[in-house]
């Protein structure tokens, strides 16, 4: 009986082989998954970076011995001393007919020989055609012959939880392929870069990664690796990628300027805390609260006000000051943008002309504590002089302290009322309604700061 039964299932799948067409091996019903097919297509794209040069080191290597550097006590700081270095990394053909390659600018820091060694062991000396550092993009170029390109994908289509594959050159461990998802996008506020909207991924990537390829399940590149989280020299499963949206804006205009121009709006922008959001009648925390906006700038023209709420720009939802900076950088000066913005529980758009970046026009972020609990000036200290008045001491527990005030912050304005004297002060916060946050415009080193006292 169990004869019967195999010799009826085994015709019965000699039928259906009959009448389906052939399949590629790579995707046979009978083969294993695999992802050679599409790495074969990446990995000649991915190439190699060798990094020579000098870098500046504070001490003579006479100094990190104990018994020299006792004979230099006393006589001041010497002058930095130059170290040669060698340093390796990965890059990524974005261009064959050009031969442009992207990398990261910190791994051409300070260089004074580029070489880059391809799949087929070939090398090649390359010239830098410009970097970024703010997002640690850079571009560089060999002899074209030869050199195959790999296809630009769409960061802004990636989801939490695709598969992506990291390409590059880890411990020098050339063309290793490492698998992973996206873990997360958009990450902000790790300090590695000036503008940053990390793709962060679990695909491992390890020093000398940097520069290398983030490509899709389709070949095509979505980011560059940059950075690592890790206590050590080693990986621990968190890395970031520079989304390739953003990484061929920046490379088109190093390309064509060799530096990157910024626009700037020229506010001072600062976090909306929840006793904020409370104070200025929003619905949530988020978006870029405005504490000043600079005389002469483009915000100025475009008539927007100290505490206004950004909330949105060109119809981007603006999460944080974070995101806001990171929007405003990929503008070009003279870009016109729309802002969508909150004042006085209302909603409005508004239309600016963004100017080029200088030294006496920057924006900022600025930091605010949390919310405070229930109090009101109780373990604040004041003080007066001939500007008005300000703080002098904060008990570190106190309401004042939790809602961000901070010793030698000098107070302007409670709610729309300006305020110069101590006693202003106080007639103010006790006419505030007692259940609702009170909104506090201090004078911090020069800066305006907005706080919401509970």
């Amino acid at each position: 009986m169990t004869s019967i039964r195999f010799f009826h299932v085994l015709s019965l799948l000699l039928v259906v082989a009959a009448q389906t067409p052939p399949i590629a091996a790579e995707t046979s019903l009978f083969a294993p998954p695999t992802l050679a097919p599409m790495v074969e297509r990446a990995v000649p794209s991915v190439v190699s970076i060798a990094v020579t040069g000098t870098s500046q080191s504070d001490t003579t290597p006479l100094l990190a011995d104990p018994f020299f550097r006792q004979f230099f006590e006393g006589f001041g700081q010497l002058p930095p001393a130059e170290q040669p270095f060698q340093a390796a990394g990965s890059g990524v053909i974005v261009d064959a007919a050009e031969g442009l390659l992207l990398t990261n600018a910190h791994v051409v820091a300070n260089a004074e020989q580029i070489t880059v060694r391809l799949m087929d062991g070939t090398e090649r000396d390359a010239k830098v055609v410009g970097v970024d550092p703010e997002t640690d993009v850079a571009a560089l170029r060999i002899a074209p012959e030869g050199l195959v390109e790999i296809p630009i994908g769409q960061s802004s289509s990636l989801r939490v939880g695709d598969y992506v594959v990291a390409i590059g050159n880890p411990f020098g461990l050339e063309q290793t392929v490492t698998l992973g998802i996206v873990s997360a996008l958009g990450r902000r506020g790790l300090g590695i870069e000036g503008y940053e909207n990390f793709i962060q991924t679990d695909a491992s990537i390890n020093p000398g990664n940097s520069g290398g390829a983030l490509v899709n399940l389709a070949g095509e590149l979505v980011g560059i690796n940059t950075a690592i989280l890790t206590p050590s020299q080693g990986s621990a499963g968190i890395g970031f990628a520079i989304p390739v949206d953003m990484a061929m804006a920046i490379a088109d205009q190093l390309v064509r300027d060799g530096q990157v121009r910024r626009g700037q709006l020229g506010v001072f922008i600062q976090d909306v805390t929840p006793g904020l959001a409370r104070a200025l009648d929003l619905d949530a925390p988020g978006g870029a609260l405005v504490a000043q906006v600079m005389p002469g700038g483009p915000a100025e023209a475009a008539g927007l006000r100290p505490r206004d709420v950004i909330v949105a720009l060109d119809g981007v939802v603006v999460t944080d000051p974070a995101a806001l900076r990171y929007q405003i950088g990929l503008r070009s000066p003279d870009q016109k943008i729309t802002l969508d913005i909150a004042r006085d529980g209302k909603r409005m758009m508004v239309e600016a002309v963004l100017a080029a970046k200088d030294q006496t026009l920057t924006q900022q972020r600025l930091r605010t504590s949390g919310e405070a609990e229930p109090s009101r000036l109780q373990g604040l200290a004041l003080a007066e002089d001939q500007r008005g008045s300000m703080v002098a001491a904060v008990e570190p527990a106190s309401g004042a302290a939790r809602a961000g005030l901070m010793v030698g912050d000098r107070i302007i304005a409670v709610g729309s009322t300006k305020v110069d004297r101590i006693d202003q002060f106080r007639d103010a916060v006790t006419a505030a309604a007692p259940d609702d946050p009170i909104l506090i415009e201090v004078e911090r080193q020069g800066t305006p700061v907005l706080l919401a006292l509970p």
